[in-house]
């Protein structure tokens, strides 16, 4: 699930229209490149996030290729039974390329076969990544 929501929103990273981006300057592909972090992730309209996918950053480059660093949930299961998050250490690190296509942004991991397809726009200074009934807002750093 997680990944699926990181291919959603890398993917909609790069479908922003010119018309919706505040900086006026350069190509969509421009605008994208650079590290962001997530601030925010809701699911119909309620956050979701955690402090661990406050943590996580993608990184965009000019050469086509992005990577994403994943954080992960430290549990610890208490005497009684019960599991508590008790921290965040670093997990998978994704990498690829992608490729925009008019609205469509491709976006190819390195470690999968299918290709992910979506879309985005920039909002404050922050990208708003955005599918059915999801939205992630990134800021840059």
């Amino acid at each position: 699930m997680k990944k699926s929501i990181l291919c959603l929103g890398l993917s909609l990273l790069f479908l922003a229209c010119s018309s919706d981006d505040d900086s006026g300057n350069g190509s969509n592909e421009d605008n994208v490149v650079g590290k962001w972090i997530t601030i925010s992730i809701k699911e119909d309209g309620e956050e979701i996030s955690n402090e661990c996918d406050l943590k996580e950053v993608y990184e965009i480059k000019a050469d086509n290729t992005f990577s994403w660093q994943d954080y992960e949930e430290v549990e610890d299961v208490l005497e009684n039974g019960t599991i508590e998050v008790t921290g965040c250490e670093k997990g998978d690190l994704f990498t690829g390329n992608f490729e925009v296509k008019g609205d469509e942004f491709i976006l190819k991991f390195d470690d999968e076969d299918d290709d992910e397809i979506s879309n985005f726009k920039f909002e404050n200074g922050n990208l708003i990544l955005f599918g059915e009934g999801y939205s992630e807002t990134l800021k840059r750093i």
